[in-house]
């Protein structure tokens, strides 16, 4: 079976579940999600399927969808723009060689120690279709990424891992509105405190409460003010 057989689909109330039963989803038109009296799953999981950026796209969008996991490839394609934005496809991410004019990435966007003076590239990003890490650098502020709205990475347990940067203070997303799983910092400076006000007030510059938390060093605000909410 190639597909589920329907590419004009494009809106639907049920929820999907598939399990590598096709090569490849087919529902590039589905853009349309609602809820009657349940709110929606939507399950792809499949070493042969594949999804494309536009159906990662739609998915990742909807406020009705509360339970999103898609285990497959990305579908091979030449799609430069979605919605109007470039999109580029970067297999090993260089940030002295990043195009700025790119505002979605297919890819991991790794930015370690000697790349601070070109982090301003990031700024038009809009959406990571992989990871972002922030690693070993120098940084003091993470605020640069300002229209950073989406990451998706369906492979593991963190979309954005900001890690071991020793003289950071702030971490700041104000466009995000989704990520499909966690987000960590840890190992910043003594100046990042980690007590429930300066926990809040990250959460709050993340952008994250619509879906997901920061974890900071191992901890919610959940747990700091002795409410242990699973993520």
């Amino acid at each position: 079976m190639e597909g589920i057989g329907m590419a004009n689909l494009t809106s639907t109330s049920c929820s999907f579940d598939i399990n590598g039963m096709n090569k490849y989803l087919g529902v590039p038109k589905l853009k349309n999600f609602f809820i009657i009296n349940s709110t929606l799953t939507f399950k792809i999981n499949g070493k042969e399927l594949c999804v494309t950026i536009e159906e990662v796209t739609n998915a990742m969008r909807s406020d009705f969808i509360k339970d999103l996991s898609m285990y497959a490839e990305f579908c091979k394609t030449n799609v430069t723009t979605i919605d109007g934005e470039k999109l580029c496809h970067i297999d090993n991410f260089n940030i002295s060689h990043f195009d700025p004019t790119c505002q979605r990435v297919v890819g991991d966007v790794n930015i370690r120690a000697g790349d601070e003076d070109y982090v301003y590239k990031l700024e038009n990003v809009t959406w990571i279709y992989g990871v972002l890490q922030v690693v070993k650098t120098n940084l003091v502020k993470v605020d640069f990424m300002k229209n950073l709205q989406y990451v998706y990475y369906e492979f593991g347990q963190v979309n954005i891992n900001i890690r071991y940067n020793q003289n950071l203070v702030s971490v700041v997303f104000p466009s995000l509105k989704k990520v499909l799983a966690q987000i960590h910092i840890e190992g910043s400076s003594p100046a990042f405190i980690l007590d429930l006000t300066v926990c809040l007030e990250t959460n709050n510059s993340l952008n994250t409460t619509r879906f997901r938390n920061a974890v900071i060093n191992d901890k919610t605000c959940s747990m700091l003010s002795g409410t242990w909410n699973i993520l």
